[in-house]
């Protein structure tokens, strides 16, 4: 049975073992850290890196830039979202603006990389999920894998 990344083994004797399995996570393995930069209008930058999905290695070489759209119109802010997928290209997809906003839902078979808070006044927050920041206004998001 496997459970995790934790495959364990019954033996004849009904006496069992566990081995750990490599790369069975979905996740960052190094680097892929989102900053935004600019004074307005902005635009994220994501370093290179890789990441696993479905145990397989993705590489992004060289960092990747998207443009941050305008903000929402008050009282709305948006919450983007920046992934992976299984051909080793990073995406930015805007979310819906709302007065209390959900990030795009994650399509199957990607990685998130990073959130992006875009408010209706002041400047866009990120949230990196390969360093743990949270949002200026205290929501937390967690990551979601697929």
């Amino acid at each position: 049975m496997i459970t995790g990344n934790i495959l364990e083994i019954t033996r004849f004797d009904s006496s069992t073992y566990q081995i750990q399995l490599p790369y069975s996570q979905d996740q960052i393995n190094v680097g892929l850290v989102t900053s935004i930069t600019g004074t307005g209008p902005y635009s994220t930058n994501t370093t290179s890196g890789s990441y696993q999905i479905s145990g397989v290695i993705y590489s992004i070489g060289a960092p990747t830039n998207f443009p941050i759209p305008a903000a929402p119109i008050a009282p709305d802010n948006r919450i983007d979202l920046i992934y992976g997928d299984n051909t080793s290209t990073l995406f930015y997809v805007a979310g819906t603006p709302l007065p209390s906003p959900t990030p795009p839902a994650l399509p199957a078979n990607t990685l998130a990389i990073a959130y992006i808070f875009v408010g209706n006044a002041g400047a866009p927050y990120i949230y990196d999920l390969t360093g743990g920041s949270g949002l200026s206004n205290g929501t937390t998001l967690n990551s979601t894998l697929r």
